[in-house]
Protein backbone atom coordinates (compact mmCIF):
# COMPACT_ATOMS: atom_id res chain seq x y z
CA UNK A 1 0.00 0.00 0.00
CA UNK A 2 3.08 2.69 0.02
CA UNK A 3 2.09 3.27 3.45
CA UNK A 4 4.36 4.63 6.29
CA UNK A 5 6.30 2.20 8.78
CA UNK A 6 4.32 1.31 11.70
CA UNK A 7 4.36 3.59 14.93
CA UNK A 8 4.27 2.04 18.83
CA UNK A 9 1.77 3.54 20.92
CA UNK A 10 1.14 1.62 24.01
CA UNK A 11 1.56 -1.73 23.09
CA UNK A 12 0.32 -1.42 20.00
CA UNK A 13 1.90 -0.69 16.21
CA UNK A 14 -0.41 1.80 14.32
CA UNK A 15 -0.45 2.05 10.81
CA UNK A 16 -1.86 5.52 9.20
CA UNK A 17 -4.01 4.68 6.40
CA UNK A 18 -4.51 7.70 4.74
CA UNK A 19 -3.71 11.70 4.16
CA UNK A 20 -6.36 12.59 3.89
CA UNK A 21 -8.05 11.74 7.04
CA UNK A 22 -7.24 9.94 10.50
CA UNK A 23 -7.67 6.51 10.03
CA UNK A 24 -5.59 3.67 11.13
CA UNK A 25 -5.03 0.39 12.02
CA UNK A 26 -3.77 -0.48 15.39
CA UNK A 27 -2.05 -4.10 15.67
CA UNK A 28 -1.19 -6.01 18.58
CA UNK A 29 0.57 -9.18 19.85
CA UNK A 30 -0.84 -12.13 20.75
CA UNK A 31 -0.09 -14.92 23.41
CA UNK A 32 0.98 -17.95 21.19
CA UNK A 33 -2.10 -20.12 22.49
CA UNK A 34 -4.30 -17.87 21.81
CA UNK A 35 -6.45 -18.03 18.44
CA UNK A 36 -5.99 -16.21 15.64
CA UNK A 37 -9.59 -14.48 13.96
CA UNK A 38 -9.48 -13.85 10.42
CA UNK A 39 -11.02 -10.39 9.52
CA UNK A 40 -11.19 -9.14 5.88
CA UNK A 41 -10.52 -5.44 5.18
CA UNK A 42 -11.91 -3.40 1.94
CA UNK A 43 -9.91 -0.09 0.91
CA UNK A 44 -11.37 2.37 -1.86
CA UNK A 45 -8.27 3.15 -4.15
CA UNK A 46 -7.47 4.80 -7.67
CA UNK A 47 -7.14 2.42 -10.25
CA UNK A 48 -4.01 3.45 -10.56
CA UNK A 49 -3.13 3.06 -7.05
CA UNK A 50 -4.56 -0.55 -7.64
CA UNK A 51 -2.36 -1.54 -10.23
CA UNK A 52 0.77 -0.31 -7.88
CA UNK A 53 -0.53 -1.89 -5.03
CA UNK A 54 -1.26 -5.43 -6.44
CA UNK A 55 2.09 -5.26 -8.39
CA UNK A 56 3.85 -5.43 -4.99
CA UNK A 57 1.79 -8.13 -4.08
CA UNK A 58 2.63 -9.80 -7.15
CA UNK A 59 6.18 -9.12 -6.91
CA UNK A 60 6.56 -10.42 -3.35
CA UNK A 61 4.65 -13.39 -4.37
CA UNK A 62 1.97 -12.82 -1.63
CA UNK A 63 -0.47 -15.33 -1.22
CA UNK A 64 -3.94 -13.57 -1.88
CA UNK A 65 -7.43 -14.66 -2.84
CA UNK A 66 -10.73 -12.78 -5.11
CA UNK A 67 -13.24 -13.44 -2.11
CA UNK A 68 -12.57 -13.31 2.03
CA UNK A 69 -13.54 -17.21 1.73
CA UNK A 70 -10.18 -17.64 0.26
CA UNK A 71 -12.10 -19.90 -2.54
CA UNK A 72 -10.18 -18.37 -5.59
CA UNK A 73 -6.36 -18.21 -4.56
CA UNK A 74 -4.03 -15.78 -7.11
CA UNK A 75 -7.37 -14.38 -8.54
CA UNK A 76 -9.04 -10.59 -7.79
CA UNK A 77 -12.38 -9.64 -8.44
CA UNK A 78 -14.30 -7.68 -10.44
CA UNK A 79 -17.31 -7.42 -8.59
CA UNK A 80 -19.64 -4.20 -9.70
CA UNK A 81 -17.72 -3.44 -12.65
CA UNK A 82 -14.02 -3.23 -10.13
CA UNK A 83 -11.02 -4.77 -9.40
CA UNK A 84 -10.17 -6.21 -5.71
Amino acid sequence: FDLPSPKPFGHFLVVSVGSDNPVSLDYADVQADEPIHPQHYAFLVSEDEFDAIYGRIREQGLPHWADPRAAHPGEINHNDGGRG
